[in-house]
């Protein structure tokens, strides 16, 4: 399930925020909110009255709120060809967060001339145990790409590792070049592929983006993931993109599917070089599971598979 969100309106200016979980001071009615404090360990984004985003930084969570947070600031850093508004761009991290995360919006209400202003702040509210060790968390800025020269190929998010964000998909353009997509649930999988693939560049015709918004729509309330729809989704696109594969990481790895055999065969024949044999173990085939002392290795040539 995705994360749950709150629309709060108000007049005449909005108040104060504290964090739901701690108490700690987020948005202060007269100061607005300070990028360079410490914040609430349960603060994972900002995005303020003018669209600039602030996240949490990743390497400070714990290794399975890390996987979505890279996927959060991926949403937030994307250009605008992929989100029209912010509301769409916020819908996406919800999508991509926990049934534990709570975003709220607050608005301030357009009165006579004053056509109002937005800002959402986005939380992890589970449990913190002494392990994680976080106290606090300081915001860095998401630069937006395609803005102020930004270069969309060398400023984007790598791929969260699939050992941590387990769902993917194997998905090809019109010209038949592929990549794989993962992401920590069913429902965030499926976001991603709409928003970031279909909705992203890959769908030219009106009439295809037209139904693929209306049926996503749908879907997200419904709460299905992608292995539901994803006959239907080929339908709808045609030739302009495939869903190819989908699935789970450990299907990839270890399943008797004929395309993770395929993709654990060329992973092999990539490790032996062009013209040297296959190295293998005992008992080891070809297209066999991957053991787990080759899983970095693994992980790292799904990277560039397909293109």
């Amino acid at each position: 399930m995705p994360a749950s969100f709150a629309p709060l309106t108000f007049h005449e200016g909005t108040p104060s925020l504290h964090c739901p979980a701690t108490g700690r001071m987020v948005h202060s009615a007269e100061d607005g909110t300070d990028t360079e404090a410490a914040h609430s360990p349960y603060l994972r984004f900002f995005v303020d009255w003018a669209g600039n985003a602030y996240v949490a930084k990743p390497e400070a969570l714990a290794p399975e709120q890390a996987a979505y947070q890279r996927e959060v600031i991926r949403v937030l850093g994307a250009g605008l060809h992929e989100y029209e508004h912010d509301e769409a761009r916020v819908a996406a991290c919800c999508a991509v967060m926990p049934s534990s995360a709570l975003v709220l919006e607050m608005r301030d209400a357009s009165e006579g001339s004053y056509d109002g202003e937005v800002a959402w702040y986005g939380f992890d509210l589970a449990p913190l145990s002494a392990e994680d060790g976080l106290t606090f968390v300081q915001l860095v800025a998401v630069p937006r790409h395609g803005e102020d020269g930004a270069d969309d190929s060398s400023s984007s998010e790598p791929e969260p590792d699939p050992r941590m964000a387990p769902f993917g998909y194997f998905g090809t353009d019109q010209f038949g070049v592929g990549m794989f997509r993962w992401s920590t649930s069913a429902q965030a999988i499926l976001a991603r592929y709409v928003h970031e693939d279909l909705l992203g560049g890959l769908l030219e015709d009106d009439q295809s983006i037209a139904a693929v918004s209306a049926r996503y729509d749908s879907w997200k309330q419904s709460g299905v993931g992608l292995s539901d729809v994803a006959a239907q989704l080929n339908e709808l696109t045609g030739d302009e993109s495939t869903i190819v594969w989908y699935g789970s990481f450990a299907e990839l790895c270890t399943g008797s599917g004929e395309f993770g055999r395929e993709v654990r065969e060329a992973w092999r024949e990539n490790r032996g070089g062009c013209s040297a044999p296959v190295g293998l173990g005992e008992n080891e085939s070809v297209d066999g599971p991957v053991a787990d002392a080759d899983l970095d290795e693994f992980v790292v040539f799904l990277t560039t598979y397909g293109h």
